[in-house]
């Protein structure tokens, strides 16, 4: 109820996906993967890196809760030979997921070192929050430091670069509000990695520009907090009305403070409250109130005030508020910080037809352009020249693709013509799906495919797969 199982068996998929796309999924290794995307066609360019987890899974099944055998490790190493031989750059790991959280320290250096036997690179998505599922009161998440020492142990072990995804300062601050306390979280994260860059370890590290949506996705709707219930009632007409039901509101209350469901979880966040801003609800007594402000004028708990507030209206829009991003402003003068926006390719009609009616995340529209605006025009935190590094030969020289990322003769035309003075991102988290302003014209491997900011439709982008030499 709470979770969807992961992942989805090829046969069940392929019948919505051939219902949908007309064709199905048909590939079994990454070079055939590589064949249909190349025969399908693509406007970017692809530089592929395969899945720790995705071996994992192809290895144990759905038996993945557990240490994996010698055996086990074994066959996964014969996996990444071939996703390397046929091309990826590097091996990535999602250890804040299933399957991977349950891998030890040795089954990741194992896979790690037939990556760096094609100087590949370790991408990593570190250990963080711990599994995102259930937490039971009690239950406590991993020192969050720990998953980028692991990390840089791997490329230690490994003997290879290693790349940390959208770091964050990994130690909490509690209250808030202190620049001193804030800026000393994000110098002693920092240190952990240039302590191993002065070892001689090749890490970097990358960030994601909008600092109030993260990646993925955005959602709108406040109801998205109570998702498992809503999609059981079948409705929101009928969500609001089993909300009426003491008995109902009551099973939701145990089921969030047991720690069931890792949406809206007291346990992992006690302030969870204090986030959700009402912008728009039938009733006007909750409008320009987070949760928090409307359970003190209500005298009730903050999820018995998330539920009146449904109650009155359960297409209710809210958004999240915090703090400015001077944090990301800090980050972003590390000489090897990148950017990544952590998210998809969609374009500005794509939204998810079931609950929580996700839509796609400003940052897939607009994180660059923001980077741009915030980092360099706004703030002055960077020249033009040193962003403009960090999102070109920087990360083309980490992923080594050859002749990327350089404006010179003989290099490939994967150009971005911009306004310095202008560009922006203009999408938000109740419009998400809007496209930057600035952007004039952009070239891949010499064709454009943005003209006049403006998709011309041209598929010229390539796998830019691992060079043999």
């Amino acid at each position: 109820m709470y979770y969807q199982e992961w992942p989805l068996p090829r046969d069940l998929l392929n019948e919505r996906h051939q219902e949908l796309y007309g064709w199905k999924i048909d590939w079994h290794t990454m070079g055939e993967f590589f064949e249909r995307v190349e025969a399908k066609g693509l406007s970017p360019n692809y530089a592929p890196i395969v899945g720790q987890g995705d071996i994992r899974y192809l290895i144990m099944g759905p038996d993945y809760q557990r240490k994996a055998t010698k055996r086990e490790i074994n066959m996964m190493e014969e996996e990444i030979r071939k996703a390397m031989e046929d091309g990826c750059r590097g091996l990535s790991v999602g250890r804040d997921y299933e399957p991977s959280i349950y891998a030890d320290l040795g089954e990741l250096v194992t896979c790690a070192k037939v990556a760096a036997e094609y100087r590949g690179v370790y991408t990593s998505h570190s250990l963080r929050t711990g599994l995102r599922k259930a937490r039971r009161p009690g239950e406590y998440p991993p020192p969050k430091i720990n998953g980028i020492l692991e990390a840089i142990e791997v490329g230690r072990q490994a003997e290879m670069p290693v790349q940390i995804s959208h770091l964050s300062p990994l130690y909490d601050i509690w209250p808030g509000g202190s620049e001193i306390m804030t800026k000393a979280a994000m110098e002693a994260t920092l240190k952990a990695i240039d302590d191993a860059i002065e070892e001689g370890l090749d890490i970097n590290f990358d960030i994601i520009p909008n600092h109030l949506t993260g990646g993925v996705y955005a959602c709108q709707w406040l109801v998205a907090l109570l998702t498992p219930w809503l999609k059981l009632s079948g409705s929101r007409e009928l969500f609001a009305k089993a909300l009426r039901m003491g008995e109902f509101r009551a099973e939701i209350k145990e089921t969030i403070m047991s720690g069931k469901w890792y949406g809206l979880n007291p346990n992992i966040n006690p302030h969870w409250a204090d986030s959700p801003t009402i912008v728009s609800c039938k009733d006007d007594r909750f409008v320009d109130k987070t949760v928090a402000q409307v359970a003190d004028d209500l005298d009730v708990d903050s999820l018995q005030a998330l539920m009146e507030i449904l109650m009155a209206d359960t297409y209710t829009k809210a958004v999240r508020k915090g703090g400015d991003d001077s944090v990301k402003l800090m980050f972003y003068r590390h000489p090897e910080m990148m950017i990544g926006t952590d998210t998809f390719a969609l374009d500005d009609k794509w939204e998810c037809r079931n609950p929580p009616w996700y839509m796609g995340n400003p940052n897939s529209y607009g994180g660059f352009p923001r980077y741009f605006r915030r980092a360099v025009r706004e703030t002055k935190t960077l020249t033009l020249e040193e962003a403009v590094r960090k999102v070109t030969s920087l990360p083309a020289k980490k992923f080594r693709l050859r002749d990327r990322g350089v404006l010179r003769a003989g290099a490939y035309a994967d150009i971005v013509l911009m306004d310095p003075g202008m560009v922006t991102d203009r999408g938000d988290q109740l419009s998400p799906r809007r496209y930057p302003k600035g952007i004039e014209y952009v070239l891949v491997n010499g064709v454009p495919v943005v003209k006049k900011s403006r998709h011309t439709g041209a598929k010229p982008g390539k796998i830019l797969t691992r060079e043999k030499s």
